[in-house]
């Protein structure tokens, strides 16, 4: 099954360069360097703690986050780098559940054994878009719309990979200035997470 997670991940991989911090992001990773980084975070983000407990809870989230990323860009066998942005001191599951719309608590075994689906039949207590839903989750995998972005151009990296340009909603500090590129002539038909079969256009 492809689950938000899967999905919010996927957002973050496709997002070729997630440097907010881009000149003084290299930082020693030792406690009080992080320590120094976490305070000039904080004025940046404009950050302020209930008290002393949560600031302190907020650092050990936002050096796990650091560790990571750090980790991951060391490892230098990707296409993109990731980087920290005000959400630094959340833990997945505090973004997931603040920002994405998630979808929670489906018990598929609490549905009835027997419901009469004819389209004479109107007397349900679930609306026809939960049971397209059920019907998408018993099938797997599935994939749920958590933000829209727009195509704003293309352009080709200097070493050849094709991308769309791609504008999103969340601010200047996601992405690059608010920006990813998305890459493009993938194998898929349907494009890099479905963006050629999902695409929409305005109407005037």
């Amino acid at each position: 099954m492809v689950s938000v997670l899967s999905v919010f991940v996927a957002l973050t991989i496709i997002s070729i360069n997630l440097m907010t911090f881009q000149a003084s992001y290299n930082v020693t990773l030792n406690e009080k360097s992080i320590s120094d980084y976490y305070q000039k975070w904080m004025i940046q983000f404009s950050k302020v703690y209930k008290d002393n407990f949560e600031k302190e809870m907020r650092f050990k989230v936002f050096k796990k986050n650091l560790i990571f990323i750090e980790n991951f860009n060391n490892m230098g066998n990707q296409s993109y780098k990731l980087g920290v942005n005000e959400f630094t001191d959340m833990t997945k599951e505090e973004f997931l559940a603040t920002y994405t719309g998630r979808l929670r608590g489906i018990n598929i075994t609490s549905l009835p054994k027997v419901v009469d689906q004819s389209m004479s039949s109107r007397k349900l207590n679930f609306s026809e878009l939960f049971y397209a839903l059920l019907d998408s989750v018993l099938r797997q995998p599935i994939s749920v719309d958590i933000d829209s972005i727009v195509l704003v151009g293309y352009g080709v990296t200097d070493d050849g990979i094709m991308y769309w340009l791609a504008k999103n909603s969340w601010g200047e500090n996601w992405g690059e200035q608010g920006y990813m590129r998305i890459r493009r002539m993938v194998e898929w038909p349907e494009g890099m997470c479905g963006l050629s079969q999902y695409a929409n256009y305005p109407v005037v």
